[in-house]
């Protein structure tokens, strides 16, 4: 029996993907045809139910046509993944905030049937440090490595100039005013 023109919901799969949630299923993205995106059910193979979406993805993704199921909707999953991915975006924008505390926070208001179907919370944690860590940048290895600090390490959380002179000439890995006595930077050279 099919369904027609009903709002959806994507969210972020495990794998960074798309995943529709529409009345409580969840789908796969399968293929796309100008606007139009072809998902199957995530419960394949067991369920080859398969769903049809038009517009512009993720801002009006409607489901034109939608496959029966032969298993039950599952509302409080759905719910899940969207606390799950919740607790990564908060993760990635503040990769300061402890694990801890974003799971706190993340799980204040959460309902207890959605509470079940969340990982454990080592899981979660381990997905929010993964998160956090990713868009960091690498530690240097070596001095010689260090070329120029990005603009955001450069000022304090107020806004302040955090580092108005280095000392440091970067180009040959040395230390200016070294045993060698030679200075090679200037008070005016920028960060």
């Amino acid at each position: 029996m099919a369904r027609s023109h009903h709002r959806a919901e994507l969210i972020k799969a495990k794998r960074g993907g798309l995943l529709l949630c529409h009345e409580g299923f969840q789908y796969h993205r399968t293929g796309r045809r100008a606007d139009t995106i072809y998902w199957i059910c995530s419960k394949r193979p067991e369920c080859s139910a398969r769903a049809i979406t038009k517009g512009p993805p993720p801002d009006d993704a409607r489901v034109t046509k939608a496959g029966d199921h032969i298993h039950a909707p599952n509302r409080e999953e759905t719910a899940a993944r969207a606390v799950v991915n919740d607790m990564k975006d908060v993760a990635a924008r503040h990769p300061e905030m402890p694990p801890a505390n974003i799971i706190r926070e993340g799980l204040a208001d959460v309902e207890d049937e959605v509470l079940y179907q969340l990982p454990q919370r080592v899981s979660l944690k381990r997905a929010i440090n993964r998160k956090r860590q990713a868009d960091l940048p690498r530690n240097p290895i070596a001095l010689g490595n260090i070329r120029e600090l990005p603009e955001e390490y450069q000022k304090t959380l107020g806004g302040e100039q955090f580092l108005l002179y280095d000392s440091r000439d970067y180009r040959d890995g040395s230390e200016s005013g070294s045993e060698s006595g030679s200075e090679s930077g200037s008070e005016d050279d920028p960060v």
